[in-house]
Protein backbone atom coordinates (compact mmCIF):
# COMPACT_ATOMS: atom_id res chain seq x y z
CA UNK A 1 0.00 0.00 0.00
CA UNK A 2 1.36 3.44 -0.87
CA UNK A 3 0.76 6.60 1.14
CA UNK A 4 -2.15 7.83 -1.00
CA UNK A 5 -3.95 4.51 -0.51
CA UNK A 6 -3.29 4.70 3.23
CA UNK A 7 -4.62 8.27 3.35
CA UNK A 8 -7.82 7.25 1.56
CA UNK A 9 -8.31 4.11 3.65
CA UNK A 10 -7.80 5.93 6.95
CA UNK A 11 -10.16 8.75 5.99
CA UNK A 12 -12.81 6.27 4.82
CA UNK A 13 -12.55 4.37 8.11
CA UNK A 14 -12.90 7.60 10.09
CA UNK A 15 -15.91 8.64 8.00
CA UNK A 16 -17.49 5.23 8.68
CA UNK A 17 -17.03 5.73 12.43
CA UNK A 18 -14.26 3.13 12.65
CA UNK A 19 -11.53 5.13 14.39
CA UNK A 20 -9.91 2.03 15.86
CA UNK A 21 -9.56 0.51 12.40
CA UNK A 22 -8.15 3.80 11.05
CA UNK A 23 -5.49 3.88 13.76
CA UNK A 24 -4.66 0.19 13.20
CA UNK A 25 -4.25 0.76 9.44
CA UNK A 26 -1.95 3.74 9.99
CA UNK A 27 0.07 1.81 12.58
CA UNK A 28 0.60 -1.06 10.14
CA UNK A 29 1.81 1.36 7.47
CA UNK A 30 4.18 3.26 9.79
CA UNK A 31 5.37 0.22 11.80
CA UNK A 32 9.06 0.89 10.94
CA UNK A 33 8.80 4.67 11.15
CA UNK A 34 9.15 7.06 14.08
CA UNK A 35 5.45 7.88 13.71
CA UNK A 36 4.69 4.39 15.02
CA UNK A 37 5.35 5.68 18.55
CA UNK A 38 2.74 8.43 18.17
CA UNK A 39 0.27 5.95 16.70
CA UNK A 40 0.86 3.45 19.52
CA UNK A 41 -0.04 6.25 21.94
CA UNK A 42 -3.20 7.03 19.97
CA UNK A 43 -4.14 3.35 19.91
CA UNK A 44 -3.60 3.02 23.65
CA UNK A 45 -5.77 6.07 24.35
CA UNK A 46 -8.47 4.85 21.98
CA UNK A 47 -8.67 1.39 23.54
CA UNK A 48 -8.59 2.81 27.10
CA UNK A 49 -11.50 5.15 26.33
CA UNK A 50 -13.46 2.38 24.63
CA UNK A 51 -12.95 0.07 27.62
CA UNK A 52 -14.08 2.80 30.03
CA UNK A 53 -17.10 3.61 27.85
CA UNK A 54 -18.16 -0.05 27.77
CA UNK A 55 -17.85 -0.27 31.56
CA UNK A 56 -19.84 2.94 31.95
CA UNK A 57 -16.88 4.83 33.42
CA UNK A 58 -17.29 7.72 30.98
CA UNK A 59 -20.36 9.02 29.23
CA UNK A 60 -21.00 9.22 25.51
CA UNK A 61 -20.18 12.93 25.32
CA UNK A 62 -16.75 12.46 26.92
CA UNK A 63 -16.02 9.48 24.62
CA UNK A 64 -16.99 11.61 21.60
CA UNK A 65 -14.73 14.45 22.76
CA UNK A 66 -11.77 12.09 23.15
CA UNK A 67 -12.59 10.43 19.81
CA UNK A 68 -12.54 13.83 18.12
CA UNK A 69 -9.15 14.61 19.68
CA UNK A 70 -7.78 11.26 18.51
CA UNK A 71 -9.16 11.83 15.02
CA UNK A 72 -7.53 15.26 14.87
CA UNK A 73 -4.22 13.79 16.05
CA UNK A 74 -4.38 10.97 13.49
CA UNK A 75 -5.22 13.34 10.64
CA UNK A 76 -2.38 15.60 11.83
CA UNK A 77 0.08 12.71 11.52
CA UNK A 78 -1.13 12.07 7.97
CA UNK A 79 -0.92 15.79 7.12
CA UNK A 80 2.68 16.02 8.38
CA UNK A 81 3.63 12.91 6.40
CA UNK A 82 1.99 14.34 3.26
CA UNK A 83 3.87 17.65 3.74
CA UNK A 84 7.16 15.84 4.28
CA UNK A 85 6.64 13.70 1.18
CA UNK A 86 5.75 16.80 -0.84
CA UNK A 87 8.87 18.58 0.36
CA UNK A 88 11.05 15.57 -0.38
CA UNK A 89 9.74 15.29 -3.93
CA UNK A 90 10.05 19.01 -4.66
CA UNK A 91 12.41 19.56 -7.55
CA UNK A 92 15.61 21.04 -6.15
CA UNK A 93 16.21 22.79 -9.48
CA UNK A 94 13.41 25.21 -8.59
CA UNK A 95 15.51 26.39 -5.66
CA UNK A 96 18.63 27.07 -7.75
CA UNK A 97 17.25 30.34 -9.11
CA UNK A 98 16.50 31.58 -5.57
CA UNK A 99 19.09 33.14 -3.26
CA UNK A 100 21.22 30.79 -1.19
CA UNK A 101 19.59 29.65 2.05
CA UNK A 102 22.57 31.01 3.97
CA UNK A 103 21.87 34.55 2.69
CA UNK A 104 18.39 34.72 4.17
CA UNK A 105 18.07 35.37 7.90
CA UNK A 106 15.31 32.86 8.79
CA UNK A 107 17.09 30.15 6.87
CA UNK A 108 20.42 31.14 8.40
CA UNK A 109 18.93 30.90 11.87
CA UNK A 110 17.54 27.50 10.92
CA UNK A 111 21.00 26.37 9.79
CA UNK A 112 22.53 27.42 13.12
CA UNK A 113 19.81 25.62 15.07
CA UNK A 114 20.22 22.50 12.93
CA UNK A 115 24.00 22.54 13.35
CA UNK A 116 23.70 22.79 17.12
CA UNK A 117 20.99 20.13 17.43
CA UNK A 118 22.78 17.64 15.20
CA UNK A 119 26.00 18.30 17.12
CA UNK A 120 24.29 17.46 20.43
CA UNK A 121 22.50 14.25 19.49
CA UNK A 122 23.69 11.11 21.18
CA UNK A 123 23.10 8.72 18.29
CA UNK A 124 25.27 10.33 15.60
CA UNK A 125 25.40 7.04 13.68
CA UNK A 126 21.83 7.36 12.38
CA UNK A 127 21.21 11.09 12.70
CA UNK A 128 17.72 12.59 13.01
CA UNK A 129 14.62 12.67 10.81
CA UNK A 130 13.13 15.95 9.62
CA UNK A 131 10.35 15.62 12.21
CA UNK A 132 12.86 15.22 15.03
CA UNK A 133 14.97 18.12 13.75
CA UNK A 134 11.87 20.31 13.41
CA UNK A 135 10.76 19.56 16.99
CA UNK A 136 14.21 19.98 18.55
CA UNK A 137 15.20 23.18 16.73
CA UNK A 138 11.88 24.92 17.39
CA UNK A 139 12.22 26.62 13.97
CA UNK A 140 8.75 27.97 13.15
CA UNK A 141 8.70 26.91 9.50
CA UNK A 142 9.07 23.27 8.53
CA UNK A 143 9.72 24.49 4.97
CA UNK A 144 12.72 26.53 6.21
CA UNK A 145 14.05 23.41 7.95
CA UNK A 146 13.73 21.39 4.74
CA UNK A 147 15.28 24.07 2.49
CA UNK A 148 18.14 24.52 4.96
CA UNK A 149 18.75 20.76 5.14
CA UNK A 150 18.96 20.58 1.34
CA UNK A 151 21.35 23.54 1.21
CA UNK A 152 23.50 22.00 3.94
CA UNK A 153 23.67 18.71 2.02
CA UNK A 154 24.75 20.63 -1.10
CA UNK A 155 27.46 22.38 0.91
CA UNK A 156 28.54 19.01 2.38
CA UNK A 157 27.84 20.21 5.91
CA UNK A 158 25.47 17.33 6.62
CA UNK A 159 24.89 13.87 5.19
CA UNK A 160 21.52 12.42 4.21
CA UNK A 161 20.71 8.71 4.56
CA UNK A 162 17.51 6.72 4.21
CA UNK A 163 16.62 4.41 7.07
CA UNK A 164 13.50 2.38 6.33
CA UNK A 165 11.02 4.84 4.88
CA UNK A 166 12.49 7.86 6.67
CA UNK A 167 15.37 10.10 5.64
CA UNK A 168 17.84 10.99 8.40
CA UNK A 169 20.43 13.75 8.50
CA UNK A 170 23.68 13.88 10.47
CA UNK A 171 26.70 16.14 10.54
CA UNK A 172 29.55 15.55 8.11
CA UNK A 173 33.10 16.43 9.20
CA UNK A 174 32.72 19.94 7.80
CA UNK A 175 29.50 20.29 9.80
CA UNK A 176 31.14 19.15 13.02
CA UNK A 177 33.83 21.81 12.59
CA UNK A 178 31.21 24.48 11.81
CA UNK A 179 29.11 23.46 14.82
CA UNK A 180 32.13 23.78 17.13
CA UNK A 181 32.89 27.23 15.69
CA UNK A 182 29.27 28.37 16.10
CA UNK A 183 29.15 27.12 19.70
CA UNK A 184 32.37 28.96 20.54
CA UNK A 185 31.11 32.16 18.91
CA UNK A 186 27.78 31.98 20.72
CA UNK A 187 29.52 31.35 24.06
CA UNK A 188 31.78 34.34 23.45
CA UNK A 189 28.78 36.56 22.67
CA UNK A 190 26.88 35.31 25.73
CA UNK A 191 29.88 35.85 28.00
CA UNK A 192 30.47 39.35 26.61
CA UNK A 193 26.86 40.39 27.20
Amino acid sequence: MDFNELDTKVKNSIAAGELGEAIKTALEFFRYDERAYELIGLSRRYHAVEAERRKGGIDYEEAQKTGNQLTTDLLGILRLEREERTLLTTDNQNNESKPSAFSQLPLSMASICILLVLNKIENQATGLSISQIYRLTKVKSRKNVYITLQEMVKEQVIEKTKIGTTIHWKLAEKGKQMAAEVEMALLAVMNAA
